[in-house]
């Protein structure tokens, strides 16, 4: 009897992440939806290739829209949303994702990019900036609640996840074999 719980035991701690993995994808299959600003300006090949880029990517995912920001129309706009990033640059386009925001556009940008919309996409709570920019207390909570949703690729999750999945299952197994040493009839009195 006990060779059957321990077993059934071992099989669901070795499950446990087919489970977490199965749980986190319905979970982001919910729709959330994630504006990009970009701020661009006329006569701009960078400004075109960005705003280009995102308007591809809103065929393939619904769940992004674009706010394009020309910056000669609106430099009212653009400072604010640069003094509430602490941009120093003034460079262009300016691409906003909630609180994170990627300057000029090339292949590195592109990834980053990508990166950082699959994270607030998965993400059920976070904010737009723009939205709060006249209101110090309310862009304060909105920065504090993006904290931490994207980080560069750098600093990878996914490593963590696997070493600690490889500990437990190595816990365990010691843990089984233990249990079965003290469990055979040979060795108890």
């Amino acid at each position: 009897m006990k060779k059957n719980l321990l077993f059934v035991f071992l099989l669901l701690l070795l499950s446990c992440p087919i489970i977490t993995n199965a749980v986190a994808t319905n979970a982001s299959e919910d729709l959330n939806y994630v504006n990009i600003q970009v701020f661009v300006k006329d006569d701009c090949d960078e400004c075109d290739k960005a705003t280009k880029w995102v308007n591809d990517y809103l065929k393939d995912d619904k769940r992004v829209t674009l706010t394009e920001i020309n910056t000669k129309n609106n430099k009212d706009t653009y400072d604010k949303v640069k003094d509430a990033l602490n941009v120093k640059k003034d460079d262009l386009p300016l691409i906003v994702i909630g609180s994170n925001y990627f300057l000029g556009f090339d292949k590195k940008t592109e990834e980053n990019l990508n990166e950082a919309i699959k994270s607030y996409v998965d993400s059920k709570d976070h904010c737009n900036i723009a939205d709060k920019l006249d209101n110090k207390d309310e862009l304060d909570k909105c920065l504090k609640i993006n904290e931490g949703i994207y980080k560069e690729p750098s600093e990878d999750i996914n490593m963590v996840m696997i070493i600690l999945i490889i500990i437990i299952v190595i816990a365990a197994i010691f843990g089984v074999m233990f249990f079965l040493k003290n469990d055979d009839p040979k060795t108890s009195k």
